[in-house]
């Protein structure tokens, strides 16, 4: 942490408030059929799915990519057709970035007057594990408390240098 993730900060009750909305918005999306597998380059040679379903919610027009594939975000504003569960991300979203101003403006975290206007929200739905099979197992977590992850540490490139970025795992 002190190395690769400077400015580290673990916040626990960080959406205490609005996580029974947040997972009930989850729970909608999903039942819906929001949630996609993607089709990308692993390794940068073969296609393969995603072992995770995805979204992505945000500003209208924002996109997102990654591994080779552009993402588009459904809108998060009313006045562009988003659903209320994507108006409940976005409330989720704006809660966040509030907390991440606060960390940085109390010099909490890394870059004190840093940038935290998060744009956009992409939401992972890891199934459950017994669902994924064998080769994707939760592996022992030595962060955070030690309990099992399924998403190990790892940078995003696209991301800006010292830019903040917030995690929500449920």
């Amino acid at each position: 942490l002190a190395q690769c993730y400077r400015g580290f900060v673990h916040q626990p009750a960080a959406l205490s408030a609005l996580e029974p909305r947040v997972l009930a918005a989850l729970e909608q999306l999903k039942a819906r059929g929001y949630f996609h597998y993607d089709v990308v380059f692993n390794g940068g040679v073969n296609l393969g799915r995603t072992f995770v379903r995805r979204i992505l919610v945000g500003v209208p027009g924002i996109t997102y990519k990654y591994l080779g594939l552009r993402i588009f975000a459904h809108p998060w504003s009313t006045d562009a057709g988003a659903t209320p569960e994507m108006l409940t991300i976005r409330a989720a979203n704006d809660a966040l970035t509030a907390s991440t101003g606060r960390l940085l403006a109390a010099g909490k975290a890394v870059g004190k007057g840093g940038r935290c206007d998060y744009n956009l929200t992409l939401i992972n739905l890891m199934e459950d594990e017994d669902d994924r099979g064998p080769s994707l197992r939760n592996k022992a977590g030595t962060n955070l408390g030690g309990g099992q992850i399924a998403v190990s540490w790892h940078a995003d490139s696209s991301l800006e240098d010292f830019s903040s970025i917030a995690v929500l795992n449920l």
